[in-house]
């Protein structure tokens, strides 16, 4: 399954003619986890991270209410994307111990936006506080990554569009 979301997010990539600006990929280890954080200013802004990471196993928190659209629920739970439910703290400890153990493991990297959701001005706000808990009690190296222009992108124009 992990194979085939990521030959699916290449594809997507294709289709509305996505052209990536990458920098840095060499100082990402490759035979470790890590902790991807990312801002997030778009929907597709997943997919390239799964696309662009390709070489991890990488799985982003994301909030419990993704796992109920149609067909992507499915696949991130045959990949074992965590769910975090927002609104039950003892249910998002949970989540969070899981993580922790797919890092410690060497399971799964783990991407995640501090932020807790998109941003709607393009700015960077204020990160939710248990964004770093993980890193902190793992110790694993953490990535810190920006995407540009992804808020630009226009699905379904048939319009071409780049992201760095």
């Amino acid at each position: 399954m992990r194979f085939t979301i990521k030959i699916v997010c290449e594809m997507l990539l294709q289709i509305f003619r996505i052209d990536l600006n990458i920098r840095g990929m060499e100082k990402v280890p490759e035979d470790k986890a890590v902790f991807i954080v990312q801002n997030h200013n778009s929907y597709i802004d997943p997919i390239i991270s799964i696309w662009a990471f390709r070489f991890l196993d990488l799985v982003f928190v994301m909030k419990k209410e993704i796992m109920q659209a149609p067909f992507v629920s499915h696949a991130l739970y045959r990949c074992d994307f965590p769910a975090l439910d927002r609104n039950n703290n003892r249910e998002a400890l949970k989540t969070m111990v899981r993580t922790m153990k797919m890092i410690e493991t060497g399971e799964h990297s783990v991407g995640v936006y501090p932020e807790g959701t998109r941003s709607k001005d393009g700015e960077i706000h204020e990160f939710k506080a248990g964004s770093f808990k993980i890193p902190e009690k793992t110790n694993c190296p953490i990535i810190v990554t920006i995407l540009k222009n992804t808020d630009h992108i226009i699905f379904f124009t048939g319009a071409g569009a780049s992201a760095e």
